[in-house]
């Protein structure tokens, strides 16, 4: 059995470690975004129980909550979403190649009619005994034309 959980981690690590993150201008949003806030005179700050101090807003729009639409502003680059798109692209380019080699590797060249292992044998078995029987109302069904 496969452990579906621990696929898709290592699939996220091995993103997380090609992942190109620009800390410098993530910084200047944050710290612009906070100047913008006290300059408004809507940011307070406050102290955690381990003593660190983080800056929150007394409205609730610097901090994004769920009636908050303050996020639209906030776009994401061309070269961010350049990015997001190639590495789809690139995994689904790798999804579709993996599925070629499963296919030609099991030998189902044709259509996929079975959901599992189990319903492949037993499609194959009808095929063996009903084939004769049903070849030409298939047959018509591809033509479009039933006789």
């Amino acid at each position: 059995m496969r452990d579906y959980q621990a696929e898709s981690n290592k699939v996220y690590k091995r993103q997380l470690k090609n992942l190109e993150v620009d800390l410098e201008a993530y910084t200047k949003q944050k710290l612009a975004a906070i100047e913008k806030a006290a300059a408004a005179g809507s940011l307070e700050i406050v102290e955690t129980e381990d003593g660190e101090m983080i800056a929150v807003d007394k409205d609730g729009t610097f901090y994004a909550t769920a009636d908050s639409t303050s996020f639209t502003q906030n776009r994401p680059d061309k070269a961010a979403v350049d990015r997001l798109v190639a590495d789809i692209n690139r995994a689904e380019a790798q999804s579709l190649k993996k599925r070629k080699e499963r296919q030609a590797k099991n030998g189902d060249d044709g259509d996929i009619t079975y959901i599992n292992e189990k319903n492949k044998q037993f499609n194959q078995k009808l095929a063996r005994f009903y084939d004769k029987y049903t070849s030409d109302i298939r047959d018509s069904f591809e033509r479009g034309t039933m006789i």
